[in-house]
């Protein structure tokens, strides 16, 4: 829709009896949006894709933030992720998450990079690290990317 268009529907819409504004107000704000959007203002999908990520889509699926982002969410069963890595005074989310990740492991326990994070695991709970401690937000990515190549191998083993 060319400018010239747009402000011609606008002014119909705008030429309708006062007791009809609110009716006319509604379709300028719509026929704002269609124009909007299918002028290029605003695109219709925000996620732009630099000539790396393209390069690497095979093997970087996800920026990491929203990769372990997704992981919290997994491994707390909700969307509400403010609180976590960030307690002064607790860690107690820090434990359920790494009991979380710990638990997908009880098949395949005797694997010694699963051992090491297990008791990295007991060492950070024995000494009373709050959540805010960088520690529990490293361990925490160690053992969902251990995790997830173990995901991985089982989902492309032949």
């Amino acid at each position: 829709m060319t400018v010239k268009k747009m402000l011609c529907s606008v002014l119909v819409l705008l030429s309708v009896p006062l007791r009809n504004l609110k009716h006319a107000f509604s379709g300028v704000l719509a026929a704002s949006a269609f124009w909007m959007l299918t002028s290029g203002a605003f695109p219709l999908f925000a996620q732009k894709y630099s000539e790396q990520d393209i390069a690497n889509r095979h093997t970087a699926p996800y920026p990491l933030q929203r990769l372990h982002r997704d992981w919290l969410y997994q491994d707390l069963g909700s969307l509400d992720v403010k609180n976590v890595f960030a307690s002064k005074d607790s860690n107690a989310a820090e434990k359920r998450l790494m009991a979380s990740v710990l638990g997908s492991f009880k098949t395949d326990s005797t694997d010694p990079a699963i051992r090491g994070i297990e008791k990295a695991f007991q060492a950070l709970s024995d000494a009373g690290k709050p959540g805010c401690d960088p520690a529990w937000r490293d361990l925490y990515v160690q053992a969902c990317g251990l995790r997830r190549t173990g995901r991985l191998a089982r989902a492309f083993k032949d």
